[in-house]
């Protein structure tokens, strides 16, 4: 009788659906301009702040001492965590923001972060938008290094099918979404490090949670999976972290924490990809 209550009970108030609830409200809100940055402590489904780009470059390796890393900040995609914001800061990383739906071009950055959201609600807008698609992919076809959680896997896959309609996507990923009427992936989840994802491989289990309808379908063989999925389903039950080039793209909602510094560990990764092509266009250049 007591676990039958206590079932009950978090069906009633399960914190997941608490916060997915609270996101859709958060999606309602236009943003709009201010570069103030996000204030630790504050909501944690709040926005990422920031203004509209003055113009657009092409894609280049910034010589600044500060990582230059573009986050998309739009309706499609949202889901950050304050904290996790201020941890890549802290790391060193600026950040700058470009929207997903809008901007024809990438500004000059050295890496990337797509962060969770809900890309199927807004995958005719940005299909529409195939320069910056295209974009996307050749910087990161290119080596630029990015990251991604759920939304924005899901950006970077082939195409979303989703009420029987199919949209193109980036491209990236060498596989298809598809939305389904109930969650694939709903609530925490342990992931152990394979030593196959782009930084060393840490010990220990890593804490993170998913909450997606949508199911990564079509995969290409041989895929490379930065995690082994301990609870959780991830992208196939088994596994998560879809790696490719310097591309790690998973369902997993990662949180910066004392015994998983994940912001650290991508920044000084994305340093180290910029110090290489840096030293790879000098030799050429001498």
């Amino acid at each position: 009788l007591v676990a039958e209550v206590a079932k009950q009970l978090f069906g009633l108030f399960d914190p997941l659906r608490l916060l997915l609830r609270a996101y859709h409200r958060q999606q309602a809100i236009h943003l709009t301009g201010g570069r103030q940055p996000v204030e630790p402590g504050r909501d944690p489904l709040r926005l990422v702040e920031g203004g509209q780009h003055a113009g657009h470059r092409p894609i280049h390796l910034s010589g600044g001492q500060r990582l230059r890393l573009g986050i998309a900040r739009d309706s499609a995609f949202g889901f950050y965590y304050p904290g996790d914001l201020e941890a890549l800061r802290a790391a060193g990383a600026q950040l700058v923001p470009f929207d997903a739906l809008r901007d024809k071009r990438l500004p000059p950055v050295d890496a990337l972060f797509i962060g969770g959201g809900f890309p199927e609600t807004h995958m005719d807008a940005l299909a529409a938008n195939a320069a910056l698609r295209a974009e996307v992919r050749e910087a990161i076809e290119g080596g630029l290094p990015a990251y991604a959680e759920c939304g924005g896997l899901m950006y970077l896959a082939r195409s979303i099918e989703w009420n029987g309609r199919r949209a193109e996507m980036a491209g990236v990923l060498p596989a298809d979404i598809v939305m389904h009427a109930r969650p694939v992936g709903r609530g925490y989840v342990h992931l152990r490090e394979t030593g196959n994802g782009l930084w060393p491989a840490r010990r220990g289990l890593i804490l993170a949670h998913e909450f997606h309808y949508s199911s990564v379908e079509n995969l290409a063989p041989g895929a490379r999976f930065a995690y082994a999925v301990e609870r959780g389903h991830g992208i196939d039950g088994r596994h998560d972290g879809l790696v490719h080039k310097n591309l790690l793209a998973s369902y997993a909602h990662l949180r910066d924490v004392a015994d998983h510094r994940w912001a650290q560990r991508f920044v000084e990764f994305a340093r180290r990809c910029v110090s290489q092509r840096t030293a790879t266009a000098e030799t050429h250049a001498g």
